[in-house]
């Protein structure tokens, strides 16, 4: 017999003679199956070699070897001599088809359908089908393959719910999205362990061009996850895809669906992630700046001064956001928590734009400047004393504090004798309409008033 594939003498002998431990020693050096010697392969077929004797440790069979490498000539002969085109590993339930399609071979995959290997034959670890893992791995070709061969579009992983569309989605490969599309695949069908859809994980990840596809192909552009009730444009804001937030919004996505978990609205995430271009995009399209999350009732513009987002804050405020409108659970206002983190810039906008400056929490009564003074943010202080901040006793009691930790800045700014004077101005008034209140004499109090205005007030 010639030697076709130029093979050592000594190889072909041994396979000739069936000398299994000769043959087996110079396979190993070789490796007949993994680098496609089929005429080695012909030989041992010819000499009665068991085409399904799989591996003891994890039960591969030289049909799975040869379809892993993509050997189709190997493939063919196996298969004409009887291999089982649909034995699976013993470890995790592998088919030789689904290590085909993993691997992008399209020519094996083809040679295994025709073979009639199982194309919705799924792994026993997972669930995941030779389509499944096709689709993931991008593999158009293969995928075609299969659709035409009958394999389910719809048939989901055991482990999590996921289908095929959901996986080429999350991937990005719009080619596969569409196949599958026009296929049949259920483009609102969920993953089982969490609710979410394959126009959600597009979403999230940013595929405009998928997104576009599953909108096209009736997408609900309101289904949201089933654990907290987030929606396709949330995740969408949330990441700041502003090209898919459009295209939702232009879909009739519903600008003001909150989640369900703390009744987070799209506007609300975008505004805590900073997404500019996504907040501008749902003010225009009639978002509720003033809708609050239902845990804690913060607003947008509260998130935005949380984070210290100033191009964001001014859209808002610009948008008729509320300035003054508080938390519910604890009343600190956009304002309070602009000065205690320090956003400066955040604090003139909403000075400017009419916030209380002596508005102070409801649960321990701070203002926004014992918090400024408290965390030691002394252009803060100075913003809020030039718009008329009250010294209240709180203030005034952090001034030993500040001296301690070293915020002599913040003392300076609090201890000017502008401040000084407006404070004694005010106790004095204070004193007087107090003693005169308590004696009856009103007009001696409005006296006192007028006269603490001109400054010219004792304190008796």
């Amino acid at each position: 017999m010639a030697n076709p594939a130029g093979l050592g003498r000594e190889m072909l002998e041994a396979a000739r003679r069936g000398d299994a431990v000769q043959l087996g020693a110079l396979l190993a050096e070789e490796r007949g199956l993994e680098n496609g010697h089929d005429a080695v392969v012909r030989l041992l077929v010819e000499d009665g070699a068991d085409v399904n004797k799989a591996r003891t440790d994890d039960g591969t069979t030289p049909l799975f070897i040869a379809c892993q490498e993509g050997h189709d000539a190997v493939v063919r002969l196996l298969v004409e001599a009887g291999a089982d085109v649909n034995k699976a590993t013993t470890d995790d339930g592998t088919t030789p088809l689904f290590i085909a399609c993993q691997e992008g071979h399209d020519a094996v995959v083809r040679l295994l359908v025709e073979a009639g290997a199982d194309v919705s034959k799924a792994r026993t670890d997972d669930g995941t089908t030779p389509l499944f893992i096709a689709c993931q791995e991008g593999h158009d070709a293969v995928v075609r393959l299969l659709v035409e061969a009958g394999a389910d579009v719809n048939l989901a992983r055991t482990n999590n719910g996921a289908t095929p569309l959901f996986i080429a989605c999350r991937i990005g490969h719009d080619a596969v999205v569409r196949l599958l599309v026009e296929a049949g695949a259920d483009v609102n069908l969920a993953r089982t362990n969490n609710g979410a859809t394959p126009l959600f994980i597009a979403c999230r990840i940013g595929h405009d061009a998928v997104v576009r596809l599953l909108v096209e192909a009736g997408a609900d552009v309101n289904k949201a996850r089933t654990d907290i009730g987030a929606t396709p444009l949330f995740i969408a804001c949330r990441t700041g895809h502003v090209a898919v937030a459009r295209l939702l919004v232009e879909a009739g996505a519903d600008v003001n669906k909150a989640t369900t978990d703390i009744g987070a609205t799209p506007l609300f995430i975008a505004c805590r992630n900073g997404r500019e271009a996504v907040v501008r995009l749902l003010v225009e399209a009639g978002a509720d700046v003033n809708k609050a999350t239902t845990n804690t009732g913060a607003t947008p513009l509260f998130i935005a001064c949380l984070e210290g987002r100033k191009a964001v804050v001014r859209l808002l405020v610009e948008a008729g956001a509320d300035v003054n409108k508080a938390r519910t659970d604890i009343g600190a206002t956009p304002l309070f928590i602009a000065c205690r983190n320090g956003h400066d810039a955040v604090v003139r906008l909403l000075v400017e734009a009419g916030a209380d400056v002596n508005k102070a929490r409801t649960d321990i009564g701070a203002t926004p400047l014992f918090v400024a003074c408290q965390n030691g943010r002394e252009a803060v202080v100075r913003l809020l004393v030039e718009a008329g901040a009250d010294f209240g006793v709180s203030a005034w009691a952090s001034l030993a504090m500040l001296r301690f930790n070293g915020h002599t800045d913040v003392v300076e700014a609090l201890t000017t004798p502008t401040v000084w004077e407006r404070r004694f101005r005010l106790l004095a008034w204070r004193t007087s309409a107090r003693r005169c209140r308590h004696d009856g004499a009103f007009a001696v109090s409005a006296a006192a008033h007028e006269s603490a205005s001109s400054g010219e007030c004792t304190v008796a």
